[in-house]
């Protein structure tokens, strides 16, 4: 059986205050195709999704001036283009799932995130942008 699978070059801002981890993340985001962009803070990463217009944000949310929880938030209540949002998180317990989904974050990955779940965020967000048609909205 051969599948085909649609692949869409995707923005990616990534938020991490931790920067190789941020240029490490970065790295394995342009050898499966896409373009990103890293921020170390929460204010960075705001004033980056305002230039850089991301389809996606990958969000670390323990940020030094910000959270992750507050940025997500900030994001979602930005007119015009809606984003994917993932965490990056070290925890997965039921109250951290609860404030996820709170905040507004469409799914969430624990630290490290490898190429493989890189990718399955990548596809996540492709099939949120895609109608069932596979016209983008």
């Amino acid at each position: 059986t051969i599948r085909r699978v649609l692949v869409i070059w995707m923005r990616v801002l990534v938020v991490d205050d931790y920067p190789g981890a941020a240029d490490a993340t970065c790295l394995l985001l342009r050898l499966l195709g896409h373009e990103p962009l890293a921020a170390t803070t929460g204010e960075q990463a705001l004033e980056h999704a305002s230039t850089f217009a991301p389809d996606v944000v990958l969000l670390d949310l323990g940020l030094p001036d910000v959270s992750g929880y507050d940025v997500a938030r900030m994001l979602r209540q930005r007119p015009g283009k809606q984003l994917f949002i993932a965490a990056l998180t070290g925890s997965s317990s039921p109250d951290e799932r609860v404030r996820i989904r709170a905040a507004g974050i469409d799914m969430y990955v624990l630290k490290p995130a490898g190429a493989d779940n890189l990718g399955k965020i990548i596809a996540a967000a492709q099939r949120s942008i895609c109608s069932p048609t596979g016209d983008l909205r």
